[in-house]
């Protein structure tokens, strides 16, 4: 019993205006995460309130919270590729990063990164110009983390 009053009143808080994003209503000390709307206005962070003309405010950041909770290394793009493509990775804190390329064979053929990168989402281009055609790998090492993938040169 205690679950369907729980959604009930969740449900009666928020609804879906008709752009698809979702719609406080009259939500008092509301913490917000993410990206809300509010009347005419979009509050991306902070907390809602109502001001003295029963109007609805917001006070906090302005700017979307964008930190990733995880580590995570994404498969580059385009994949195969010639003559570059993008890695992508995300920080959940600031830290040194490598991030190294590797042939088939195991060899250490490029550093595409061996510096501190703030939290967030990075991305780095590796150019392939000097590279033959075949697969090669790619790695991501921090103090918190190690992940490897694959990609594929085609010329």
């Amino acid at each position: 019993m205690r679950k369907l009053i729980v959604i009930i009143f969740v449900v009666s808080l928020l609804s879906l205006s008709g752009t698809g994003g979702l719609t406080f209503r009259s939500s008092i000390g509301q913490n917000v995460i993410g990206e809300s709307a509010i009347g005419n206005d979009v509050v991306k962070s902070g907390i809602i309130y109502l001001d003295n003309s029963g109007g609805k405010s917001k006070s906090g950041k302005t700017e979307p919270l964008n930190i990733p909770l995880n580590y995570e290394l994404k498969q580059n793009y385009p994949n195969p590729f010639n003559p570059t493509t993008t890695i992508s990775f995300s920080l959940p804190v600031d830290q040194f990063v490598s991030l190294k390329v590797y042939n088939i064979l195991g060899n250490e053929v490029a550093v595409l990164a061996g510096k501190d990168f703030t939290k967030g989402k990075h991305e780095v281009v590796f150019n392939a110009d000097r590279f033959v055609s075949g697969l090669y790998f790619y790695k991501i090492q921090t103090p918190g983390f190690s992940k490897m993938k694959k990609m594929m040169i085609v010329k």
